[in-house]
């Protein structure tokens, strides 16, 4: 059956990211109060962080069908994996995007000094693309850790 519990649980997650689009919307209305939006937008990214990382195994759970697909279980199979999933995503991070804020930078130096990074157009579609690929190489990366850890995710409840 399409909407199961499984489904649901993915649907929710997806939703979680998608309200922090929202709240990051919100936090940015504190930007005349600098140390309560500093301290909002630091609390945001650790939570943020901290969700993803934890519960990275239930999308690929979700994804496969998993028996045990559920929040309990993602987060007692990657229960003391926190730091090396976190390197990883880091890792990912810093080869998808370090290339392109130097590519950026010599940009908006030498062609435009007045604008911004986003101002300059072929830049923008160098970041959608790599947002792409990063948003790919995150779920290859999930895929891989869920393979590894995903003892609780792969066993029928009950």
């Amino acid at each position: 059956h399409f909407f199961n519990q499984r489904f649901w649980h993915f649907f929710c997650l997806s939703v979680v990211y998608d309200l922090a689009s929202f709240f990051r919307v919100v936090v940015l209305t504190l930007r005349p109060y600098p140390f309560i939006f500093f301290v909002a937008t630091l609390a945001f990214f650790i939570a943020l962080i901290v969700l993803s990382v934890r519960l990275v195994l239930i999308f690929p759970a979700a994804a496969l069908d998993a028996p045990g697909t559920g929040w309990n279980n993602a987060l007692e199979d990657s229960k003391g994996a926190f730091w090396n999933i976190f390197r990883v995503f880091v890792a990912i991070f810093l080869i998808v995007y370090a290339p392109y804020l130097v590519l950026a930078g010599l940009v908006a130096w030498i062609v435009a000094p007045s604008m911004s990074f986003t101002d300059v157009y072929p830049m923008e579609i160098l970041f959608t693309l790599l947002g792409v690929f990063s948003v790919v190489a995150f779920a290859v990366a999930a895929s891989w850790f869920y393979m590894q850890m995903g003892n609780r995710l792969n066993t029928a409840a009950g």
